[in-house]
């Protein structure tokens, strides 16, 4: 037995594909083709039928960030709940043969069992390709939308999903302030001034009294796709417990650093308040929260720095360094 992280790159993707070819088995459809078509915390394959019908199958990836069984299954009973909520357009998740949501492959010789996921296709592209204003005032809306349900969303027994009450909601170790290559004094000085920063910000939110509720977590341009006019989000693996000045922030990071940043984060606004108030209550908790998401990101960097292309770790910290900068510098 061997576990995922210890296998090759090419023996990886050999063992991803084996797993979807595995899952879709026990799904009642008669399959076409199956292909890979990204890989990142997870990977996801596209599987056609001979009926011309198309589903997205995401398999989990073992590792430092996976999500467990529990936590997914949770992602499915708030995407169950979303089936009749107005105003909202989300991922649709099929079950296979036995009526399951969730189906887990073990491989042979593979220590780790890999969870699969299928979902209805969406049509269209990627929000990333179609940037326009107005359709991010359309994820404005949107996520308003979801923030407005999550009010009223009751849990199911055994919902699992993490926190954002504190500056790293997930289950992955803190390494970003470690004496290592990749964060030397100058750049940890800069991390640490930032989750002071966050810290605060979190302890204001608690001390407020506002109730914590379900957030996508991750809703950022490449898990939106727009068609027919409409923009449909899917991934809600990353989804917690937070507040929704978290979530916007989350957006909003994968602007960050554009040239019309500013115009992204004015559309996504207006859109936002076509269903609800715009919720940062001091006027800097959006970009306090931006910092914060650079933060996790940086650390998930430090994990994956084997699996990332060379290089790439050290361009995501010193870009947040840099970027983390100039947030202190402005607001001093």
């Amino acid at each position: 037995m061997t576990t995922f992280a210890k296998l090759s790159r090419s023996g990886q993707a050999r063992a991803l594909r084996r797993a979807a070819q595995a899952a879709i088995a026990r799904y009642e459809l008669e399959v076409r083709r199956i292909r890979r078509i990204a890989l990142e915390s997870n990977a996801t394959f596209r599987v056609e039928t001979a009926t011309g019908e198309c589903f997205a199958l995401r398999v989990g990836v073992p590792g430092p960030i996976a999500h467990s069984v529990a936590e997914i299954r949770s992602e499915i009973a708030w995407l169950e709940s979303l089936r009749d909520a107005p105003d909202v357009d989300v991922v649709v998740p099929v079950p296979n043969k036995t009526g399951d949501d969730v189906t887990v492959v073990d491989l042979a010789g593979l220590a780790e069992p890999l969870p699969c996921v299928l979902f209805e296709w969406i049509d269209g592209p990627l929000l990333d390709r179609r940037l326009t204003a107005p359709n991010v005032e359309r994820v404005g809306a949107l996520a308003a939308s979801l923030h407005r349900h999550g009010t009223r969303f009751r849990p199911p027994p055994g919902f699992a999903a993490v926190r954002y009450d504190r500056p790293f909601p997930f289950d992955e170790p803190v390494v970003l302030f470690d004496d290592q290559p990749l964060v030397p004094p100058t750049r940890r000085a800069v991390y640490r001034a930032a989750l002071a920063r966050v810290e605060a910000a979190i302890a204001r939110l608690t001390d407020s009294g506002a109730p914590m509720r379900v957030l996508h977590g991750d809703l950022h341009s490449w898990n939106v796709k727009v068609t027919d006019g409409r923009v449909v989000a899917f991934d809600f693996e990353d989804l917690m417990w937070g507040w929704p000045v978290q979530d916007i922030a989350t957006t909003l990071y994968y602007w960050w650093g554009r040239d019309d940043f500013q115009l992204l984060r004015s559309a996504f606004r207006q859109g936002y308040e076509t269903v609800a108030p715009w919720p940062d209550a001091t006027g800097d908790e959006v970009d306090t929260f931006i910092v914060g998401r650079a933060l996790v990101i940086a650390n998930d960097a430090i994990h994956l720095v084997d699996s990332l292309a060379p290089g790439e770790a050290e361009a995501i910290l010193r870009r947040g360094q840099e970027r983390i900068r100039l947030y202190l510098d402005r607001t001093g």
